[in-house]
């Protein structure tokens, strides 16, 4: 029978390690200007694909005086740009977003006014700059083109989103064959959408933010298979203004979601297991003003993101599989900026894109146009931590035994009153032991649990104190 029991103890050895600082290195980078006169206002990067050779294609869009333009390159492994088309305020490409069709082309998303109706346009684009084809999909009265996914078999979901408060189904996905026709299509709910990933043939699994009450938001993921009929739909814990960005697969299998909440954003992490039930959350309120873009995996313990963090700074970064920063770097490129996408190019390297604009008081003539920012960036290998470097008000001791046979203890120091839960998961998530939260006040505390009618194997313990997570892996013998 598990048992679980708080004792409260005397003062414990501290043991500290010592973690040498770890350097993520800028190999190049490169400025693109969306318009060579002043009377641009304003860009935006709305895509990035990366090229086998070393090269890359990129999307974004741009304001003057007359409207809003696309404007679409193509970069050499210098960076030089080998090909660019641009497409003027009633050109239905108009500020589109690029994205991986297949291994020769790409797949544009846009949206038109036809007839005061916002419609939904994709153009196929070779890597060459061609368009083999693009068609226009009508939509109601209110929609909003969200986003494309590309699936194993070449089928596209197109996203929608119904802005009419009188429909009782808000989020469409629009079935497109490698052609560009439409065959069939689904409606959901009162959610939508923001991004998502194939992690079977036939389970397709997406990211969604679903309104609380007035001020508090849950991330959500809902399952649909390659036809889009709905399979799953789950929540988790909402926090106040939550706006989820995505979901990501690992090499493992789990996924990530990711986003930002609170009223001066704060980012977090949630994994989820193949079944989408919950791993663990990360809350990073001691890191204001900042959020993640996009993130991908390195090898099986490596997750790098993009974002942008406080002062307006571009982040990149490196957290392990349990939500610890293991290194962080901001860059303000020409004066501010953000990125938006990040891809990897091998074990090692990585490539972002994202604008960057001067600020202000650089007195520069073109101080408020901004420029498309494409940078390559080395990121180190890191050894295996033992502790979280921001986790300040406790510390957690190494769990022991380690491997054990029926019982273990962990013990813990408290620096400030906190409220931690603690959770005990096997290795494909199932929950085995959860203590909710309950005040400890400051000082030395040690957890016992009994575990003797467990089946030998490896087992995972999360701390979370509210603000931060820490996890170790626990191995049971015979």
């Amino acid at each position: 029978m598990q048992k679980a029991i708080i004792i409260y103890i005397a003062l414990l050895a501290l043991r500290t390690i010592e973690l040498q600082a770890q350097v993520i290195e800028k190999i190049w980078e490169r400025f693109y200007r969306s318009a060579p006169d002043s009377s641009t206002i304003d860009d935006y990067c709305r895509g990035f694909v990366p090229l086998s050779d070393g090269g890359y294609l990129v999307s974004a869009a741009y304001q003057n005086r007359y409207g809003w333009y696309s404007w679409i390159f193509r970069a050499d492994f210098d960076g030089e740009i080998v090909w660019e088309d641009r497409y003027p305020p009633e050109s239905p490409r108009n500020r589109g977003y690029l994205l991986r069709y297949n291994e020769d082309e790409c797949l544009l998303m846009s949206s038109c006014l036809v007839d005061g109706r916002t419609q939904a346009h994709l153009t196929c684009i070779s890597n060459e700059g061609d368009v083999p084809w693009e068609r226009t999909y009508p939509c109601e009265v209110g929609d909003v083109p969200l986003g494309v996914l590309v699936l194993q078999d070449g089928t596209i979901f197109l996203e929608t989103y119904r802005a009419s408060r009188d429909s009782s189904e808000r989020y469409v996905i629009t079935l497109i064959d490698q052609s560009g026709f439409e065959f069939d299509s689904r409606a959901y709910g009162h959610y939508f959408s923001l991004g998502g990933c194939q992690i079977e043939p036939d389970r397709i699994v997406l990211a969604s933010t679903v309104q609380v009450d007035r001020y508090h938001n849950a991330p959500a993921v809902f399952v649909v298979n390659s036809h889009g009929d709905s399979l799953d739909y789950r929540t988790f814990p909402a926090q106040l203004y939550l706006h989820n960005f995505g979901v990501s697969q690992l090499y493992d299998g789990n996924l990530l979601i990711y986003g930002v909440y609170g009223e001066i954003l704060y980012s977090y992490f949630i994994k989820l297991n193949r079944n989408c039930q919950m791993i663990w959350s990360a809350y990073y309120d001691n890191v204001r003003y900042s959020y993640f873009n996009d993130l991908a995996n390195l090898s099986d313990d490596r997750i790098v993101f993009a974002g942008n963090n406080i002062g307006s700074r571009a982040w990149i970064g490196e957290i392990n599989p349990w939500g610890e920063f293991a290194c962080d770097q901001s860059d303000s490129g020409l004066g501010w900026g953000y990125f938006c996408k990040i891809r990897v190019i091998d074990d090692d390297n990585v490539i972002v894109s994202g604008i960057t604009l001067p600020r202000p008081d650089m007195h520069q003539d073109d101080s408020y146009n901004r420029n498309i920012w494409v940078a390559r960036y080395s990121i180190p290998r890191l050894s295996v931590r033992n502790t979280i470097p921001y986790l300040t008000e406790n510390y957690i001791f190494r769990p022991f035994p380690n491997p054990f046979n029926s019982n273990i203890y962990i013990p813990i120091e408290i620096f400030s009153d906190c409220n931690p839960s603690l959770q005990i998961s096997d290795e494909s998530g199932r929950n085995i032991l959860f203590l909710p939260s309950e005040v400890l006040q400051t000082g030395k505390y040690t957890y016992y649990w009994e575990f003797s009618e467990l089946p030998s194997g490896a087992y995972f313990f999360h701390y979370f104190n509210g603000r931060s997570i820490i996890a170790y892996k626990i191995l049971k013998t015979k």
